[in-house]
């Protein structure tokens, strides 16, 4: 329910590809997917399907053609250009084996490069009151030569901004979107955004982030969003108990819109809560850095490298 081509049958029918392929023993390797031309889905299929494939083989390498059809004979999509490429088992151990190959997320410690002078006045929306954090941050960002155009705040049931309830905040984006470019997202400092249970802690963070996410996504121009947390990462050096599980979730979602929005320049900022925090955060957006994974310690910034 809800996919135009269900996943696993679209798996089921790859399984087919292995039918056309040229027969020998599977001592001597397998045909591994290493890249796909176009897919292209006519209508939404059913449960069932009929799966024709055709393979063309140029010594280890193939390229498959798959056409899928419905029960009376209807094409429903096909998959154009299946490119596999044939791996010997000696070279599957020797890879598996190797920690070489992989890669993993590390902090390295990088100084804030620029101060932004050369973007521009910016406009802001703070969304959230941070835990008091946003008027601080409101003040430091016109100090640095900004305007803060509108912060809206979660009042118990509704938002409110400085001139009272605003409603929806979806709608107040689309209809205010003229009045910013840049937007901060405080919502996870919020203490009402601190559920009974972690799960409902998440979706606190993240819902309203969402909301934020589908309203600026459809509109003109660019606009960068900073999600902003505080211990959601730990360096080399924090214990894993300075982490907060609900933030954290905030920045997989952050890493989803950057990949799917990358109009939006989204960026993930986490800091050290305390009296450094606003000033900390406020240094980081008034440069317009283009990082967009940064932990600010007190006196230390890192960014997010991947390293073997």
């Amino acid at each position: 329910s809800g996919y135009v081509l269900h996943p696993a049958l679209l798996d089921g029918c790859f399984q087919c590809i292995g039918a056309a392929l040229p027969g020998g023993s599977p001592h001597t390797g397998v045909y591994l997917p290493i890249n796909v031309g176009t897919i292209s889905v006519r209508r939404p299929g059913g449960s069932r399907v009929w799966c024709h494939v055709s393979v063309a083989v140029s010594g280890p390498d193939a390229i498959a053609q798959l056409q899928l059809f419905d029960l009376e004979g209807e094409l429903l999509a096909s998959v154009a250009g299946l490119a596999l490429r044939r791996v010997g088992l000696e070279a599957l151990e020797r890879g598996g084996a190797s920690p070489h190959h992989l890669y993993k997320l590390a902090w390295r410690p990088q100084a804030l490069g620029g101060d932004g002078a050369n973007r521009g006045r910016r406009r802001w929306l703070i969304v959230g009151d941070g835990d008091g954090l946003a008027p601080e941050l409101a003040r430091l960002l016109e100090a640095g030569g900004d305007r803060v155009a509108l912060t809206v705040r979660w009042r118990g049931e509704s938002w409110e901004s400085g001139s009272g309830p605003v409603g929806d905040l979806n709608a107040l984006v689309r209809t205010n979107g003229g009045e910013f470019d840049a937007v901060v997202y405080l919502r996870a400092f919020d203490a009402s955004a601190v559920g009974p249970t972690p799960m409902d802690a998440q979706r606190a963070c993240c819902g309203t982030a969402v909301e934020l996410v589908q309203a600026m996504a459809g509109m003109p121009g660019r606009r960068r969003l900073w999600l902003a947390t505080g211990r959601a990462q730990r360096t080399s050096g924090e214990p894993s108990a300075t982490e907060s599980v609900a933030h954290a979730t905030l920045w997989g979602l952050g890493r989803t819109v950057a990949a799917e929005f990358p109009h939006l320049q989204c960026s993930c900022v986490d800091v050290a809560p305390g009296k450094s925090a606003a000033a900390a955060l406020a240094s980081e957006l008034l440069a317009d850095d283009p990082e967009d994974q940064v932990l600010l310690r007190p006196g230390q910034r890192f960014v997010a490298r991947l390293v073997r």
